[in-house]
Order: C-alpha cells, then sequence, then structure tokens
C-alpha cells in the first residue's frame, strides 16, 4: 500500500489549463487527488484526518459489513481530537450499530451517543462526503461489483466546494440526534 502525503496547498493552473477549462463554462479549475482501492481509501481518510488542523466534518456510509480498517480510522479520530481538531460525524444508527458491534457484541447506541457528543445520528446518509478544514473534500465512490466497499475516493482542494458541503452538513448536523 503506497499512501502518499496529500499537498499542502492548492497549486494554480497553469494558463493553457486555465485558458482551456475557462472555455467548458461552468467547469472550474480544482486540484484533485484519486486514491484507487479499498485499502488505499482507507490509509489516505485516516492520513487526512490525523493531519487535519481545525476541522472534520463526515457524513459517512460505512463498507455494508465489519471493515478490518475501522480501527485505523478510529485511532486517526482519537488523535484529531487530542490535537483540538473539531471533529462531527453524522451516520445513519444501523451503520453505527454495524461498525461499534464489531468491537462490542453489547454495543448500545445511546449510551455511545452520549459518551461521543461529536457524533449525532440521522435517518439515512444520501450523499457521503468529509470536509477538512473548510477547504478539501473527499468523495467516495462504492465498488459496483462489491457494493460494500469503496473502490475510489476522490480529494478535492477546493473552498468553494468545502463550503457549499460544510454549509449541507451544518443544516444536517441541527437536525441529527444524540439518542435514538
Amino acid at each position: 500500500m503506497t499512501t502518499m502525503t496529500p499537498l499542502a496547498e492548492t497549486l494554480p493552473l497553469t494558463g493553457d489549463a486555465a485558458t482551456k477549462l475557462d472555455g467548458m463554462g461552468v467547469v472550474r479549475g480544482a486540484l484533485a487527488e484519486v486514491r484507487l482501492g479499498n485499502a488505499e481509501f482507507h490509509a489516505y481518510l485516516a492520513q487526512l484526518i490525523r493531519e487535519a488542523k481545525q476541522s472534520v466534518d463526515d457524513y459517512v456510509i460505512p463498507e455494508g459489513r465489519p471493515d478490518p480498517y475501522d480501527p485505523e480510522i478510529l485511532r486517526a479520530y482519537a488523535t484529531a481530537n487530542r490535537n483540538g481538531v473539531r471533529t462531527r460525524t453524522l451516520i445513519s444508527p444501523e451503520h453505527l450499530t454495524l461498525v461499534q458491534q464489531t468491537y462490542d457484541p453489547n454495543f448500545e447506541i445511546n449510551a455511545f451517543l452520549q459518551k461521543f457528543p461529536h457524533i449525532r445520528v440521522v435517518g439515512k446518509v444520501h450523499a457521503p462526503f468529509t470536509v477538512l478544514d473548510g477547504k478539501r473534500v473527499l468523495l467516495n465512490v462504492k465498488d459496483p461489483l462489491e457494493p460494500d466497499e469503496y473502490i475510489i475516493s476522490v480529494c478535492v482542494w477546493d473552498r468553494e466546494l468545502a463550503a457549499l458541503l460544510t454549509n449541507k452538513f451544518e443544516v444536517l448536523w441541527a437536525s441529527g440526534k444524540s439518542a435514538v
């Protein structure tokens, strides 16, 4: 598994590329990094969470089965929280239970939600995304042949896209529940 360090800043497009994009109408130039495969997706997500400086807003659909990568993601969240990063996660009750029962067969969702106020549940997650530090957005694509796994993740460096999805997340967060 080869996980590269994400770029530290958005880079300008060359003049030729910018001119070509300008001629395409609504297309804007943005920097994107692509990771292929489930293992790369998870390693990259954990890295992005660990390296966040201010915030991680995660509207999440986990894989449809217990996942061997979850412990690394949970450790990354613990690191971010220790570093003072504001983390917020929205997840469906069914998915939260699926993930947590992997570690605790006696998992009780309401006790868990009381212990972790940065996690709220929503009825259903429709289109998962993660916004990091208000400038990066991680989008994931499920494998059409194995829909319990993600096959592609794309991290887009675009403050406007991050702001749009953060605004959507705020609405969802306000309606999220700390108990079911």
